[in-house]
């Protein structure tokens, strides 16, 4: 099972590092260094913890960049050739056991890939041999769709990774990779850097990690292979190495401007525009960011302001329920370098916020990263689950068709709506709560199904598409991954448990049970409609509830600390109102400045800015 979640993509980017020296090296070896090789016509380790390594197949040293002398060349275009540098492991120093903060670097060339044996070519891997020599302390490889893919094994079956865009390379190229794991921040983080030969980052992307899934690193006992993964029959690498570093701390490169923001994700609200806010710092300076939005009708956009500690806010203007709105933002720095996010934005790469009328959307917030299709051929499934706050029916299914197979052709897939397996807690295949309905797929975007049989329920429920013909569409993925409500299914090989691709571009569309006779008055959903004086000394804040339900009003920061909670329990549905004078939970006086007031209902928020004066 892979594991991980991106947080944060800088994209695609040619930023030029305008500072003295060379990314990649060459480099001398330092306290923090825990193997060091230059491949100067040797294979000796510079950082003098290991043994020199050991050369199999066939290999030469020759000119590699001009500023780092030699490179070693790994000789892998037949399968006959298995060209590979073996690392011994020194127990009694352990260097190449990483458990807590490392940075992995190296230079490389590929040659030629894609024929069996060189698929999935490996730069570096610790293979492990109590589970499989595929579950590594660490490892850097290139996958098959030419992306860069970094990561560390933690406990059967699970690993955290982290993979580049695809096609971020091309043959006969020079490219330097970065891998950081750092336990110095909190949430701990793993960050991936990738720099072209001019000392252009072309990729930063970082992720905050799950303590309890997500790490610490499984150290094995085996061997540090250099050009093969240790096992299996397509990790060989035909190409150049060179400057291959470790070290026992993340090591610091240049940065652009770097854009931290969780999308605004679905809501209720038709009434007032949509504040997006990010933060944006940059080394220099940020000279303006902007958030672009898509109605329907094409890109627009609004200018970001400065609220304060590197935020920024826009705003998107309010819409009527039913709308689906694009959006990404984006920030350009004193130096003219612009970033994007999320990576790659346009078209078909964006946060999304849908407006729902008295409904309930579940497993996505809209933000594409890429596209997934299935692994074998017939009878595989995707599916998501939906778990009510209250008794509601289902009314519309949706998936995200991302791309269809080449050459294209009418896929047909099946509709499931299954309970779940409170044994396994995946659907239970052996009961449909509806008649499955077969639904073509002729076309890409939004595969909309509506379920025509009736029932209720506050039961959590499963949503399954299933792979009926061989063509097998690609459907989108979402970049924030929420793994309890996710999964894919291969009938020809078993379960592969949750997170082993990722959330996908699946919604259940549920209208909840409201009587009519308490329809007429109600509100028609959670909403923070008034706050006055704002800015002011005593802040009054009016909101509305739908319906009896539990909800919580609360004051944060502009870090996002919570500083008040207003309410929390039980409310009748109507108009309520709280007053705030300015005091946090420990009743000490707050200074003045921005705050934000948010009402968290069942499966609902609406959050507003508040200005405290003194």
């Amino acid at each position: 099972m892979k594991r991980g979640y991106i947080i944060l993509t800088i994209g695609l980017l040619i930023v030029p590092l305008l500072v003295l020296g060379r990314i990649g090296g060459p480099y001398e070896s330092d306290e923090h260094t825990r193997l060091l090789m230059h491949f100067d016509s040797n294979l000796e380790d510079a950082s003098g913890l290991n043994p020199d390594g050991e050369l199999h197949g066939n290999a030469a040293f020759i000119p590699g960049l001009d500023w780092l002398g030699m490179c070693l060349y790994l000789d892998n275009d037949a399968p006959t050739d298995s060209s590979r540098v073996l690392i011994p492991d020194d127990p009694d120093t352990g260097a190449l056991d990483l458990y807590s903060t490392f940075t992995i670097e190296a230079w490389l060339n590929i040659l030629t890939k894609g024929e069996s044996w060189q698929t999935d070519p490996r730069v570096i891997a610790k293979p492990d041999t109590m589970y499989a020599w595929y579950c590594p302390n660490y490892w850097v490889l290139i996958q098959a769709d030419n992306a860069f893919c970094m990561g560390f094994f933690v406990r059967p079956w699970v690993w955290t990774e982290f993979k580049s865009p695809t096609d971020i390379f091309q043959l006969g190229t020079w490219y330097h990779m970065a891998f950081e794991y750092d336990t110095v921040p909190t949430p701990h983080t793993a960050i991936m850097f990738v720099h072209d030969e001019f000392d252009s980052l072309l990729y930063l992307g970082v992720m905050e990690l799950d303590p309890d899934e997500d790490e610490p690193p499984y150290v094995s006992d085996q061997p540090v292979n250099i050009g093969f993964g240790g096992g299996g029959s397509d990790s060989w690498l035909d190409g150049f190495i060179d400057e291959l570093r470790i070290s026992d701390i993340a090591r610091i490169f240049p940065l652009p401007p770097i854009i931290t923001h969780t999308p605004y994700g679905n809501t209720y609200n038709t009434t007032e525009p949509y504040s997006i806010t990010a933060k944006i710092t940059d080394e220099s300076a940020v000279e303006s960011a902007t958030v672009y939005y898509d109605l329907g009708g094409g890109w627009l956009t609004d200018d970001m302001v400065p609220i304060g500690d590197d935020y920024y806010e826009g705003f998107i203007p309010n819409q009527a329920a039913g709308t689906s709105i694009k959006y990404y933002i984006e920030a350009e720095d004193d130096s003219g370098e612009i970033v994007t996010h999320p990576v790659g934005a346009g078209d078909s790469t964006y946060c999304g916020i849908q407006v729902l009328p008295e409904s309930l959307l579940a497993s996505d917030d809209g933000m594409m990263m890429s596209s997934r299709g299935a692994f074998g051929t017939i009878g595989e499934k995707l599916a998501t689950m939906l778990v009510p706050e209250s008794e509601c029916t289902l009314v519309t299914c949706l998936a995200y068709i991302d791309s269809l197979p080449n050459p294209p052709g009418v896929d047909t897939l099946r509709l499931h709506v299954n309970p779940v397996d409170t044994a396994t807690g995946y659907p239970d295949e052996e009961n449909d709560i509806i008649t499955p309905i077969l639904i073509p797929v002729m076309s890409t975007g939004w595969l909309e199904t509506i379920v025509p049989e009736l029932f209720v329920t506050d039961e959590p429920f499963y949503v399954t598409y299933e792979f009926i013909t061989d063509g097998q569409p690609h459907f989108g993925q979402d970049v924030n991954r929420t793994y309890e409500r996710s999964f894919i299914r291969w009938t020809g090989g078993g379960w592969w448990g949750t997170g082993y691709c990722t959330d996908f571009f699946i919604r259940a569309v549920v209208k909840g049970q409201v009587g009519i006779e308490d329809e007429i008055n109600l509100p028609s959903y959670y909403h923070i409609s008034n706050i006055t004086p704002n800015p002011g000394k005593i802040i009054n804040i009016s909101y509305e509830i739908p319906r009896e339900s539990m909800v919580t009003l609360r004051i944060f920061d502009i870090t996002g600390r919570l500083v008040k909670t207003l309410w929390e329990g039980p409310k009748f549905a109507g108009t309520h109102t709280a007053t705030w004078n300015g005091m946090d939970n420990d009743y000490e006086i707050v200074p003045q400045g921005i705050y934000f007031c948010q009402l968290l209902g069942p499966n609902a928020v609406s959050t507003r800015k508040v200005v405290l004066v003194r």
